[in-house]
């Protein structure tokens, strides 16, 4: 099971995240994103990268980037994450 991402009722963005508990099958949990806070756009683009959606996951980390609400404290890591998503991208057009 991959983590999926999907607009709740209320139009926020859920993340259906997995785990296993004991060796049984896969489970997931919804988590809320927070829109009000950009860092948390990172790990709705994380969960659009795994889910297979690169050019989603891109937009969502320059989105989170973008904002003057982002943390400065994370902004070398998340600008590096979207490179990585940047040439993950152009590899896979390739």
């Amino acid at each position: 099971m991959n983590g999926n991402v999907r607009i709740g009722d209320d139009g926020r963005y859920l993340q259906v995240v997995p785990f296993t508990v004991s060796g049984q099958r896969p489970m997931g949990c919804a988590m809320a994103l927070d829109l009000e806070h950009p860092a948390y756009l990172t790990v709705l683009a994380l969960a659009y990268l795994r889910s297979g959606n690169l050019e989603k996951a891109l937009v969502m980390q320059r989105q989170a980037l973008e904002s003057p609400k982002f943390p400065l404290g994370y902004r070398e890591e998340a600008t590096a994450q979207l490179r990585e998503y940047e040439r993950a991208l152009a590899a896979q057009k390739h």
